[in-house]
């Protein structure tokens, strides 16, 4: 099965063209889902196509609420 055989059956059209956008803007793709759902099946093909892709428990994401206090920090002071 070609990869966009595979998308469109996997997402559907109007998905697969979305991913298939991203993938060419050079997005790392997070794929969630539920289990037993090809999550990671479809990494492995975006991988071996050359793209980047994880499984959402692979990440961590990081949620900044406040505001910098200063637009440029110096990074000197920040890291040492």
């Amino acid at each position: 099965m070609k990869t966009n055989d595979y998308l469109n059956e996997l997402l559907g059209k109007r998905e697969a063209n979305q991913l298939k956008k991203a993938l060419k803007a050079g997005k790392t793709i997070i794929v969630a889902g539920v289990e037993q759902s090809g999550k990671t099946t479809l990494v492995n093909v975006l991988n071996q196509e050359g793209h980047a892709a994880v499984e959402d428990f692979d990440t961590h994401t990081v949620m900044i609420s406040k505001p910098l206090k200063q637009l440029r920090p110096n990074m000197n002071e920040i890291i040492s």
